[in-house]
């Protein structure tokens, strides 16, 4: 939402860059009704353990040992 937000404003040439706030506001509207329908799917009972299913999975992911890389930059 940053990112896009700051390039749609470099080409904005409105008038108190009403046009980059309006963008603004429409793209946190989208991430709105994307969390809406995440908690929707969360609920279900069908789709939730099916979205529970990558979060357990990366939950094992672990750092590895600090062991010396050797050739690696420090």
């Amino acid at each position: 939402v940053y990112s896009s937000t700051a390039l749609f404003w470099i080409g904005d040439d409105s008038e108190g860059d009403r046009e980059t706030w309006a963008f603004l506001d429409r793209r946190i509207a989208n991430v709105m009704q994307f969390e809406k329908a995440k908690a929707r799917a969360r609920e279900n009972p069908l789709v939730g353990p099916l979205l529970s299913a990558p979060g357990k999975l990366f939950g094992r992911v672990r750092a590895p040992a600090s062991a010396p890389r050797h050739g690696a930059p420090r």
